[in-house]
């Protein structure tokens, strides 16, 4: 006997994704360029944040949907190509509690998700929190010294540093399954 996945969108999440997109439409014609290399627009993040795409992330959220809402959410705004460390927020809201949790929640704190060993960090000037990940941990981790800007082909701006571990979080396995599905439905 097999079992069997069923990925496709319901009408609660087709909603959402229908709402992801009209907030993109009216959000990102010409905000990002490409051109040249930027910021995150806070701004945006934080709207985002209050439309609430990071709600189905949250462990015990009601109704929050969870990772088919994310996939659902993901496809809308790699659709119009909503810049934003999108996996590696849905990733720490998996891990994180409290205030710290919160303020991911809320779009006023930016997580930065950087391969092991790495000392390319996605978003790294504008990342308040930065986990490192492997294919089967994450710690938190602090730059050594003062994060270099590089510029991305996509016309983000992303840093440089090392990275100096922290604390490891004991179970992640839903973390990282949920940032790869963001990924996944963005791309």
């Amino acid at each position: 006997m097999s079992a069997q996945l069923d990925l496709a969108y319901d009408e609660e999440q087709r909603a959402i994704r229908a709402a992801v997109a009209r907030f993109c439409a009216q959000h990102t014609a010409a905000s990002h360029s490409g051109l040249d290399s930027e910021r995150l627009d806070r701004a945006r993040w934080r709207a985002l944040a209050e439309l609430g795409v990071f709600a189905p992330a949250c462990p015990g959220q009601d109704s929050a949907g969870g990772a088919v809402s994310v996939a659902a959410i993901c496809e809308a705004l790699g659709e119009h190509a909503v810049p934003g460390p999108l996996a590696a927020t849905y990733s720490a809201l998996q891990l994180l509690r409290g205030d710290e949790a919160g303020k991911v929640m809320a779009g006023t704190s930016v997580v930065s998700l950087v391969p092991p060993g790495s000392t390319l960090l996605p978003y790294g000037p504008d990342a308040d929190l930065f986990l490192v990940c492997s294919a089967d941990s994450i710690c938190r981790a602090t730059a050594a010294g003062t994060i270099a800007g590089v510029p991305t082909l996509g016309g983000e701006l992303w840093g440089r540093a090392d990275m100096v571990p922290g604390e490891t979080f004991a179970d992640c396995a839903d973390a990282l399954l949920l940032g790869n599905i963001a990924n996944a439905a963005y791309l």
